[in-house]
């Protein structure tokens, strides 16, 4: 029955056994006219032609064929082919031809009282409700286990089930293996699973889904298929159906066909079908073959639904046609949106959007061109919307809405208004001109201002300490200086005190000079700005140290005794001492910030400098460069630059 091979041809088991109450497998030979390409050997499940005769051979007489009722006549089922044939596979080599298939000495005789048929449903009695079987779900109503295994292994275990005779469960196999892979040799051998068990409208969908999708399969597994499907349908019943109204049918329909099974274990799938799309002014038919017993079948289209109706199938009597009126489906509601634009604004399209409120799945869109056609129309589940707009040069609009169910469109006009003008563009800096980048510049001053800093808080701890030195000693009483001893440690005092106080002014005179040419160098100054700079600041520092060698001949005066000589009194030095002490302490900061001063300049001419080089060697690169032109048997002029 199975193959791992691409196509499978038709092969069932020698003589496929009848189920208890199930048709047996026809003995008829096919029609003349649909023979394979390559005449194969007649496949034992149907009994289709035998190679040698031109034409149709002759049916097998019916008093060779086992009666529904009768138990299985077959005898143990053959191997499978491990390969596939090139036509068609040849059956089991026990398996006679149709024209002379004798009856086995095992078979039994057919039963003298015919099995009953199904008793068509009382008209009185209300129908029971379809049950549906899930795709995924066995027949007999057990959850089906997750398949494992690979491929070849499904199929073989498919195999041994419908050589054990379990034909259903065989299909099941099947089927979810056709919907796990979509290997085309699962669903011929569901289709054949299927007839073995007396399913014949499953065998017939499966086999018209296996001509119509696998395109790919050779003529003969076709022919084969189509062939099948044709003994399948002698075994079942055509239902017309026909399905209104016109109006529903425009984007074509749905219908699905369930089985209501009589015990609890014939559960099979659903069987869905795929209406095409009506022309809008007629009802669609459509005629479905089903087996004998009780089915359930309901249409759906875009924004309809039917009431599910029951089937009754009786053997041997023709079908009742069945009647469906689909009507608005009430979970669904119909929504109109247009748009309101002011009449001097133009809007070329606007996008609209409904979001389902707390933003779940997927929202729905449309276009709307309120010059062509002012309106579009959605299909969305009722309930809580929220309803934007959204058009260049408008202000989005939202609303949210709540659907009821009904069956005329729910309209809403959504208001668009203009947005606010943009604000003007921002004016254009024009192209920056200095010479020394402005980056560059901001760097330099913050490197100037951050040496500076360090020497002022240095300079102004020197100095206050120093101060506080002189004056503990000036402030001295005069009796603890008098004498020669305490009047050398005295002025040993000052002329420590002093010199802390003159290093530390000289340092803040430092920091100040730095400070200013910080200052400075944050524009793109001239040079002669910078040689302004550089010319007070050395003019400073000469001064200032002038200004201080002046003061020490003073200071040594009154502070140095030398060997031998008599000290001044204390008293009267004191005086002559802060006089000194005070321009030594002037001298020291006009000389610091001249220093300062003299640095930064410094500094800042050499960056301009440097920049300035820059730029005369692009302007120079940039020039262009007129010249002669030579070269042998050449004469002209040349022309260099960067263009």
């Amino acid at each position: 029955m199975l193959t791992s091979a691409p196509w499978l041809a038709l092969v069932l088991l020698a003589a496929p056994p009848a189920q208890p109450g199930a048709a047996a497998p026809p003995t008829a030979s096919p029609p003349a006219a649909k023979p394979p390409a390559a005449t194969p050997a007649s496949p034992p499940a149907v009994n289709p032609p035998a190679a040698t005769p031109s034409g149709p051979p002759a049916a097998t007489p019916p008093a060779a064929t086992p009666s529904p009722a009768a138990p299985p006549a077959a005898s143990p089922p053959a191997a499978t082919p491990s390969a596939p044939p090139s036509a068609s596979p040849a059956p089991a080599a026990a398996t006679p031809s149709p024209a002379t298939t004798p009856t086995p000495a095992t078979t039994p005789t057919p039963a003298t009282t015919p099995a009953k048929p199904a008793q068509p449903a009382k008209p009185a009695q209300p129908a029971k409700p379809a049950q549906p079987a899930k795709p995924a779900q066995a027949d007999a109503g057990t959850p089906a286990a997750p398949a494992a295994g690979s491929v070849e292994d499904r199929l073989l275990r498919a195999e041994k089930l419908y050589k054990d005779r379990k034909y259903v469960e065989s299909a099941r196999e099947l089927e979810q293996l056709w919907g796990d892979t979509k290997q085309p040799n699962a669903l011929y051998n569901a289709a054949l699973a299927r007839f073995a068990a007396g399913h014949y409208a499953h065998t017939i969908h499966y086999l018209d889904t296996y001509v119509a999708e696998v395109k790919e399969a050779p003529p003969e597994a076709l022919d084969l298929a189509k062939f099948q499907s044709a003994k399948a349908r002698e075994r079942s019943v055509d239902v017309p159906l026909m399905i209104g109204p016109p109006a529903a049918l425009v984007g074509g329909a749905t219908l699905v066909v369930r089985r209501i099974p009589d015990k609890p274990e014939d559960q099979r799938p659903d069987l869905t079908f795929t209406l095409p799309p009506g022309n809008g002014t007629s009802p669609s038919t459509r005629t479905i073959p089903l087996d004998p017993g009780r089915w359930s079948a309901e249409v759906s289209a875009r924004g309809y639904v039917s009431t599910p109706q029951e089937i009754v199938i009786t053997k041997g009597k023709p079908a009742t046609g069945v009647n469906f009126v689909m009507t608005p489906d009430p979970k669904l509601r119909s929504v109109s949106i247009r748009v309101d634009v002011p009449a001097d604004a133009k809007a070329d399209q606007v996008l609209v959007r409904l979001q389902a409120a707390g933003g779940a799945g997927e929202p729905k869109t449309c276009t709307i061109r309120p010059y062509e056609l002012n309106e579009c129309k959605l299909l969305v589940e009722t309930g809580a919307w929220e309803i934007s707009a959204e058009a260049a040069g408008f202000v989005p609009f939202r609303q949210v809405v709540t659907l009821t169910a009904g069956t005329s469109a729910a309209a809403y006009t959504l208001p668009m208004h203009l947005a606010a003008p943009p604000p003007p563009p921002l004016p254009v800096e024009p192209p920056s001109t200095d010479v020394v980048p402005k980056s560059v510049r901001l760097r330099l001053a913050g490197g100037l201002n951050a040496g500076g800093l360090p020497l002022f808080v240095t300079g102004l701890g020197l100095a206050v300490y120093g101060s506080n030195r002189y004056d503990k000693v000036i402030n001295s009483e005069a009796s603890e200086c008098d004498s020669p001893s305490e009047s050398y440690q005295c002025r040993g005092d000052t002329i420590s005190a002093i010199r802390f106080r003159t290093a530390g002014l000289a340092l803040v005179g430092t920091a100040t000079g730095l400070f200013v040419t910080g200052l400075t160098a944050e524009f793109d100054v001239k040079p002669r700005v910078w040689y302004a700079e550089l010319g007070v600041g050395g003019a400073l520092l000469v001064g200032g140290a002038g200004w201080l060698g002046a003061t020490n001949g003073a200071l040594a005066k009154q502070l140095n005794v030398p060997a031998g000589g008599t000290p001044p009194v204390w008293a009267d030095s004191i005086p002559a001492i802060d006089k000194a002490t005070n321009q030594r302490l002037a001298a020291s900061m006009l000389m610091g910030t001249g220093l300062g001063l003299v640095t930064g300049s410094t500094i800042g001419l050499l960056v301009r400098r440097h920049y300035a080089s820059k730029g005369r060697a692009k302007l120079a690169a940039s020039v262009p460069v007129v010249g002669p032109y030579t070269n042998v048997g050449q004469l002209g002029l040349m022309v260099q630059g960067r263009f």
